[in-house]
């Protein structure tokens, strides 16, 4: 990444917003969805209420307040990613792979040894860069297996 910082974000921060626009609209690059108002501020406050109270995260890469790309995920006794997208024109420079690595590295210092996420049929830039990085699949299920080393 140039010039751009991976930061973990709070509900205080204003690319939260915007993180809850873009997920509410990515469907929309495989069937008919429209996105009322009332989407954006339901997804917004439940990302929110996600963050304070069921220990999601949400790590940000930010051009100045920009969001470049962002991965949503949580981690109890499986690591589950909710959401991962990276801005069209950055696409295919190692971005997505990066974020993944960080929620893989995440889930090995807390001990959990499955990470999983759903990408949809019709997604299959994501599929194929999951099964590079050795995820298996299971329908819409992706799931990655991960070694935890007991030193």
């Amino acid at each position: 990444m140039t010039g751009e910082t991976m930061k973990k974000l709070t509900i205080e921060d204003e690319q939260l917003k915007t993180i809850a626009a873009i997920h509410e609209s990515i469907p929309s690059g495989y069937k008919e969805w429209h996105v009322s108002s009332m989407d954006l501020a339901l997804r917004f406050e439940s990302m929110k209420l996600l963050m304070m109270h069921n220990g999601d995260e949400i790590i940000a890469v930010v051009d100045k307040e920009d969001v470049i790309a962002f991965i949503w995920y949580v981690i109890n006794d499986e690591t589950m990613i909710k959401s991962l997208w990276v801005t069209p024109a950055r696409r295919r420079q190692g971005i997505a792979t990066e974020l993944k690595d960080y929620v893989r590295q995440q889930s090995l210092a807390a001990g959990v040894t499955v990470i999983r996420s759903h990408v949809h049929p019709l997604n299959s830039k994501m599929r194929q860069l999951n099964e590079k990085l050795g995820y298996s699949h299971r329908g819409n299920e992706m799931i990655y297996k991960l070694e935890v080393h007991n030193d």
